[in-house]
């Protein structure tokens, strides 16, 4: 694996200390070959995206859905199957999965959807008032001068 040297990124900016850990993180998972359920994630406008999972055989009881700490974790509820089914051949996997993905600040999720098969998370950025970006006015100082002397 190549070393990034943040350096050059700590040197001109201000509160992405974490930045590191979430890199340490992701970089620990890439070898593990997360790639079930396949997934898609999709950016609509520069501030909502939206996550879509194939989740063929699952049932909205099997899912869990939780937003704690900037993390989105997406995983799969195991419920005991009955024997009434014997399956000659079982193509469509259900087996047990648990994704998590990093938001980043001010992410939060709007709504998730189940519609055949596919769970869609829809995420929208959205800055608060109190931290958008405002134009501060400079004024001009005038001198006093003591016309008394």
């Amino acid at each position: 694996m190549q070393n990034i040297n943040l350096n050059t990124l700590f040197r001109t900016s201000v509160g992405f200390d974490r930045i590191n850990s979430i890199l340490e993180g992701a970089s620990s998972h890439a070898d593990l070959g997360l790639t079930y359920p396949p997934h898609n994630i999709i950016k609509d406008s520069e501030n909502e995206y939206r996550i879509i999972f194939a989740l063929a055989g699952f049932s909205i009881e099997e899912l869990d859905v939780t937003l704690e700490n900037n993390t989105l974790t997406i995983k799969s509820i195991k419920k005991k199957e009955s024997d009434v089914n014997k399956f000659i051949y079982r193509g469509i996997s259900r087996r047990g999965f648990k994704r998590s993905f990093q938001l980043a600040d001010f992410m939060e999720v709007v709504r998730a959807n189940m519609h055949n098969g596919l769970l869609e998370i829809s995420l929208k950025r959205e800055i608060p008032q109190a931290l958008q970006p405002k134009t501060i006015k400079i004024l001009q100082e005038h001198k006093i001068t003591n016309k008394a002397a």
